[in-house]
């Protein structure tokens, strides 16, 4: 892996994630090599910063040939964490949740354990689990709280969907309000109306 010798940027790293769903899509389709042109569409990103971003990988482009996906794909994702076995809990629970989730962290590489109720959620019940990663879906009244239960029980990370920023310590906290998604949508969408 050529990213062994390297720091990538964080601005790199974060688009990471958008580039292993793009190669996802390419396997599934039974592609072995993709251009940046077309990691370029299906990442709306442009071909330059494509280029940039994955010149540290092993499976980085060659003129004319393009890039190896699957190579690609391993190495992004090896980066990423996943197949590290990693289990995550939720606390809050909404109708329907349980198998959506399951879907799309099983995507990740992360198998969902299942929900706790914040009335249920103490250090040793999330340690009962056994899980990494814990969820706060935005019908978690106390988010606070939640978070430090999950901290207690032995997560080391969480993503945070409520519109709360957390920061305790001894924990990473990865704030991503679900309402703040819903915003950047909405202005998305009023610009696009406002070019037509």
């Amino acid at each position: 892996m050529k990213t062994d010798h390297i720091k990538l940027s964080a601005a790199t790293l974060s688009r990471l994630p958008t580039y292993c769903h793009a190669l996802r899509e390419l396997l599934l389709e039974n592609r072995s090599r993709a251009t940046s042109a077309e990691l370029a569409a299906r990442t709306s990103l442009s071909v330059a910063l494509v280029r940039s971003d994955l010149r540290w990988f092993a499976g980085s482009g060659q003129r004319g040939y393009g890039y190896q996906v699957r190579s690609l794909y391993t190495e992004i994702s090896a980066l990423l964490g996943v197949g590290d076995g990693y289990r995550a809990v939720c606390i809050g629970r909404s109708e329907g949740a349980t198998e959506m989730l399951g879907r799309m962290l099983g995507r990740c590489g992360v198998s969902l354990i299942g929900f706790l109720s914040e009335d249920t959620a103490s250090g040793e019940a999330v340690r009962a689990t056994g899980a990494r990663i814990g969820i706060l879906l935005p019908c978690c009244h106390d988010p606070l709280r939640a978070c430090l239960a999950l901290r207690e029980g032995g997560v080391r990370g969480v993503v945070n969907y409520t519109d709360l920023p957390l920061s305790p310590e001894g924990i990473t906290v990865r704030n991503d309000p679900l309402s703040d998604t819903v915003l950047m949508l909405c202005g998305e969408m009023r610009r696009k109306d406002e070019q037509i």
